[in-house]
């Protein structure tokens, strides 16, 4: 199942500039689209049907009422995606009523063993149509308040 883990998303590019989107998704089993990838779709379809899942309620806080939506999920390949640019900053909202609010998460600092594997530690960002895909690279973590690492 994907968690809308981010609204108002915003993404600063390693060469300047940036690119937005809407509602950034995550599946924390990947089995739907990649753990190590965050799929930002201009919106989704809310179907106001209350939703019971753990993980989700989780994210957003045991009172806080869930409710179910759905997506049309592109292409998972990532040769059906074309390429942005290493994102250095993210920005995003998240909602709940646990730690709401906006977020910010910059990538690349300090020089570590992960750093290293990863190539240097800057997601890239990829585009197909309105959709954003943030790929967090090799070690990505994610935990239930949204992006841990790089």
């Amino acid at each position: 199942m994907l968690i809308a883990k981010g609204f108002r998303c915003r993404f600063f590019l390693e060469q300047g500039g940036s690119r937005y989107g809407s509602v950034m998704l995550h599946d924390e089993t990947g089995e739907w689209w990649p753990y190590s990838s965050g799929l930002v779709v201009p919106s989704f379809r809310r179907l106001g049907k209350p939703l019971e899942d753990k993980a989700a309620q989780k994210y957003y806080g045991d009172d806080y009422p869930l409710k179910e939506g759905s997506v049309t999920l592109p292409p998972k390949e990532l040769s059906e995606w074309r390429e942005v640019g290493r994102v250095v900053k993210a920005h995003y909202d998240r909602r709940g009523d646990v730690e709401p609010g906006p977020y910010e998460h910059e990538f690349g600092h300090g020089f570590t063993l992960f750093r290293a594997l990863a190539g240097g530690g800057l997601p890239m960002l990829y585009a197909r149509g309105a959709n954003l895909r943030l790929e967090l690279g090799p070690g990505a973590e994610w935990s239930w308040r949204g992006i841990v690492r790089p």
